[in-house]
Parts: C-alpha cells; sequence; structure tokens
C-alpha cells in the first residue's frame, strides 16, 4: 500500500460509522488493521506526540517502542529510539534508560539528524555528571 492508497483508506476509514474515528488512539486500530501502510510508523510517532502532550507518557513509550519492534527500518526509527530517550531523561528522570537509548540512535541510525540530537543529549548528561 502506497502513501495514496493509505489516504484513502484513512478516508474510508474516517467516514464509515462502523469506525468513526472519536480520539486520536482510534488512529491505533487504523495501524492495527493494515500494518503494512507506508504510513503505519508515521501515524504511531503521531500519536505518540499526542500522548506526550497530554502527559501520558507510559502510552507514548509503548507506541514509541511498537515504531522500533515493528518498523526498524522506517525513517522513524532513529526519532522513536531519540524520542525515547528524551522520556527517560526529562520525564522518569532515568539517566541510565536515556543514555542506552542515545547510544542506541547513534549506532543503529548514524545517519539521522536524531543521531546528531543524541550526542547533544549525552554531551548534556556527562557535563551534569561532572559537576
Amino acid at each position: 500500500m502506497n502513501i495514496i492508497d493509505f489516504k484513502d483508506y484513512y478516508t474510508n476509514f474516517r467516514n464509515s460509522s462502523k469506525y468513526y474515528l472519536s480520539s486520536p488512539d482510534d488512529f491505533e486500530e487504523m495501524v492495527k488493521r493494515n500494518p503494512e501502510a507506508a504510513n503505519s510508523p508515521h501515524v504511531l510517532l503521531f500519536m505518540a506526540v499526542h500522548h506526550c502532550q497530554t502527559l501520558n507518557f507510559i502510552k507514548a513509550k509503548e507506541l514509541l517502542n511498537k515504531v522500533l519492534t515493528d518498523y526498524p527500518d522506517s525513517d522513524f526509527a532513529g526519532v522513536a529510539e531519540y524520542a525515547i530517550g528524551n522520556i527517560e531523561e526529562k520525564v522518569f528522570n532515568n539517566v541510565e534508560k536515556a543514555h542506552a537509548a542515545y547510544e542506541s540512535v547513534i549506532s543503529k541510525y548514524p545517519n539521522c539528524e536524531s543521531a546528531q540530537n543524541a550526542q547533544e543529549a549525552l554531551s548534556r548528561i556527562a557535563s551534569l555528571n561532572h559537576k
């Protein structure tokens, strides 16, 4: 399924009385029904951002981990891994898990923008540990 098909699928899904989207969580059902859609990792990332905005960080991490496990080669995997590190560092104050996530971004996705962000985060963590 290409991106245009996904948009048609979304439109039909959204307009169907049987599959009315009453909340952003309904997007998860879309991904479950059509996991091979090109936009599935993007939809999961969008949903994770929504959950961060509503302070549901556990659900956000669950969705970000789904991107990593189900779509490890997608363009969004590095972003998802970095976001997990960011949540661990800034929300849960778990520097060890954050460090591991940032290291993973750098090793698995060295050419993505998130790798540079992860390197900066590791430098920030290191400077805080030396104070």
